[in-house]
């Protein structure tokens, strides 16, 4: 599935065409891509079905239009005829550019001796390709033992540079036959067509003047477009011709790929060792990470034996010789930091501290326990990016929606808790001056997480495109592969405009940072994505309960696995049959169980659901011949697997009392005076303090903050106070009523 396949609009919402959750479509249906790679076309045929993908935020849901395959035909190909027709035309508009160049028609096809000295290396024409897209090489047996083959690219950032500068000539030649049109328009006194032409070479000065090169590789190849395109207009031509001239020469000298704009060919340096270069990218990109963790850790009041043993893991940064080491050993490294930390005599507390900051930069923090990790990002500060969103629902549902905003916002402080409190009020009264982005400047978590997961998605199926340049069947270049680069330079500059923003730890810009540059190396995208993106207190309770809905799976999993051993393989206990269904709904029992979270009622329903889908299973074992000791074995290992489940279920509970309390308890979790690169890294353990006396707590706080209850303003310190659970918006109320009265 690609971006060439799929739409932002509305059309989903056609009368009486099918619509489908995302990868949810059935088998016979397909886009047009899909069809393209079977050889076939859809015929003529309407759009069979929809495929939605919904996005946060009011962003228009992304539609994928399906095919029925039965109906597609066979791919047409060109005659001979054809074929002729276009190659006459193709010439004619070389021989008419050429031309324009001061170049005669003759000399095009005048004939000369290369020289003994010429190579002919395997080459990517710019230009539009016929049927399929696809320029093909000759068929090259390759071992996975031989070394790369000459004149293919090798390693993922020069196949990736490959497929961009061959993007820019092919849309340097569309754009340029484009300008033709309008030029020979504007000649004929259309004044429409001038006008179009003024505004392209508007848009194209300000890509080649406001180019950098920390804007990423999508706006390096459509500024090499544009130079490209307008280095012979005379208004353009030095800043076009010195841009260009940069471009070709970055593509030679950091990927080995050569570019010709005069030919419009792509071709690749056989002396370039692109995989040696690679290998040395991706280890100074984990140098980077070690070098961030070093930075904020000594932002940190740590003792100097325990800075001595980071300093000792972050070592000396690697070199092309010595970077393919560099990343083999880099586990062994983070493992020896353990045994230095405990070597320095580091407390319990501060070493898990120091391996979390660490773990969390190098993008793996599985073996970390999440409810036993420092506080860095103030709970208080991170609702400020989401108060748009939430006020955004409660403009959308009413009071339905209010108990849960409340509950939102329920960690900010006081005064924060009151504007948001106002605003809602504005809204409900339905004013035009209600104020949805009270914090702009400060970052929305769920934006920048999903905007990184569409970043990393679409890096794939990019790669996907780029990757067939090393195979037999060529690169193809089509409008789907031009989309979902463009597509990627929009994410990219929309997740770097995110680092900017306020409430980001500087942990989390670094390792957001390195992760970008990790999925433009290849090394990451959206199915290996680290498992913890941000540091706030949200994410982290995300990632955890995530983990314990993964164990209460395993759980029920081995129970599954468990009784088909038992059963043999003289049963079939797949689920089309009625054994294996009915294994599958007591599995299903289970594994709710094991997820936790039920209510009294729930648990009771539950119950009553077990009791039955157990009965169901036993008459299925009997009807299928499993004799009565088998059965009592089964029997006990589902026993087994329930009291596993139960025992684990219980501790959801616990888990998110866990995450209550580093939220809202009394003593905070986070001195909110301190700037998030300064807190004092410490652990979040704290005594347990039961309900009644964390309310009695929290009110007295803020009978403090108000004495005697007739103050109408917020004391000067209850900037940085937690209140109790809605007391922000009790006490808006009561402000009011006064002002009704």
């Amino acid at each position: 599935m690609t971006k060439g396949d799929i739409t932002t609009s509305s059309s989903a919402d056609d009368a009486g065409v099918p619509t489908y959750p995302w990868l949810a479509a059935p088998a016979h249906l397909k886009t047009r891509r899909q069809l393209r790679a079977a050889g076939l076309r859809p015929n003529g045929q309407d759009i069979a079905a929809f495929m939605v993908r919904k996005r946060r935020r009011g962003r228009k849901p992304l539609v994928a239009h399906l095919f029925d395959l039965a109906k597609a035909a066979p791919k047409r190909t060109a005659s001979s005829a054809q074929l002729d027709a276009i190659r006459k035309a193709t010439a004619e508009h070389q021989a008419r550019a050429a031309e324009r160049h001061g170049i005669s028609r003759g000399e095009l096809h005048r004939e000369v001796d290369p020289g003994p000295a010429w190579a002919s290396p395997t080459r990517i024409q710019g230009g539009k390709i016929m049927s399929d897209n696809t320029v093909r090489q000759q068929p090259v047996p390759v071992s996975a033992d031989e070394p790369p083959r000459l004149g293919v690219p090798a390693g993922h950032s020069q196949t990736m540079a490959y497929l961009l500068a061959s993007v820019a000539l092919r849309q340097a030649e569309e754009q340029a036959y484009e300008l033709d049109q309008a030029a020979t328009d504007a000649a004929m006194g259309h004044t429409d067509a001038q006008t179009d032409i003024d505004s392209a070479r508007v848009m194209a000065e300000a890509q080649l003047t406001r180019f950098s090169w920390d804007s990423g590789r999508e706006s390096t190849m459509q500024a090499l477009t544009a130079a490209i395109v307008w280095r012979y207009d005379p208004q353009l031509a030095e800043v076009a011709t010195r841009r260009m001239d940069e471009l070709i020469s970055h593509y030679a000298g950091t990927y080995g790929v050569v570019i010709d704009a005069d030919e419009n060919d792509v071709s690749i340096d056989p002396d370039f060792d692109a995989q040696w270069w690679q290998r040395f990218t991706e280890a100074s990109v984990v140098y980077d990470r070690q070098a961030a963790a070093v930075d904020v850790l000594s932002a940190r009041a740590l003792d100097a034996r325990v800075m001595e043993a980071v300093m000792a893991w972050h070592g000396q940064p690697p070199t092309p010789a010595s970077a393919e080491m560099y990343l083999a050993t880099e586990k062994s490294r983070r493992a020896q930091l353990s045994a230095a930390l405990a070597d320095a005599g580091a407390s319990n507390t501060v070493r898990s501290g120091v391996e979390f900051v660490v773990d969390y930069l190098r993008g793996d923090v599985s073996g970390t326990d999440l409810t036993d990790t420092p506080v860095l990002v103030n709970p208080a500060h991170e609702v400020r990016g989401r108060v748009g969103e939430l006020l955004e629902r409660f403009a959308e549902r009413g009071d339905s929606f209010a108990t849960a905003m409340a509950r939102e916002v329920d960690v900010m402080t006081l005064d924060d808790q009151l504007r948001v409190r106002e605003i809602g009020i504005a809204i409900r009264d339905g004013r035009d001056d209600a104020e949805m982005e009270p914090w702009p400047d400060w970052i929305d978590r769920d934006e920048l997480a999903d905007r990184i997961r569409d970043f990393a998605r679409d890096a794939r199926d990019v790669t996907a495109y780029a990757n067939d340049a090393t195979t037999d069947g060529g690169l193809r270049l089509d409008d789907d592969v031009a989309e979902m680069i463009a597509g990627m330079g929009r994410d990219r500059a929309a997740i770097g405009a995110l680092l900017t923003k306020a409430g980001l730890h500087p942990a989390e810009k670094a390792a957001l940072t390195a992760l970008v540059a990790d999925i433009d190396l290849g090394r990451v995208d959206d199915r290996n994505l680290p498992e913890l993106l941000l540091l706030d207190e949200r994410t982290k309770r995300r990632v955890d309960l995530r983990r314990h809905g993964h164990a209460a799976h395993q759980i029920a999993a081995r129970t599954g696995d468990t009784v088909k051993q038992l059963i043999g393989s003289g049963v079939d206990m797949s689920p089309r049959t009625e054994p294996g269904w009915a294994l599958e709904t007591v599995r299903n029992d289970i594994d709710a169980l094991a997820r936790g979270g039920l209510t009294p009622a729930q648990l009771t329903e539950a119950r009553q659901s077990f009791d039955t889908n157990m009965d169901g299973f036993g008459r299925a074992l009997r009807g299928a011949g499993v004799d009565t000791p088998t059965r009592v074995k089964i029997r006990a290992a589902v026993d087994q697997g329930v009291h596993a489940a139960g025992k684990h279920g219980k501790t959801r509970a616990g888990r998110e009392q866990h995450w209550r309390d580093r939220l809202y308890s009394a003593t905070a979790a986070v001195q909110p005076h301190h700037g998030p690169d300064t807190r004092p890294l410490s652990s979040t353990s704290r005594p347990r303090v039961d309900r009644e006396q964390a309310t009695a707590m929290r009110l007295a706080a803020l009978a403090q903050a108000h004495p005697c209850g007739t103050s109408t303003e917020p004391a000067q310190a209850a900037n940085t106070r937690r209140t109790a659970h809605g007391a922000g918006m009790e006490l808006a109320r009561k402000r009011e009523r006064e002002g009704r009265a």
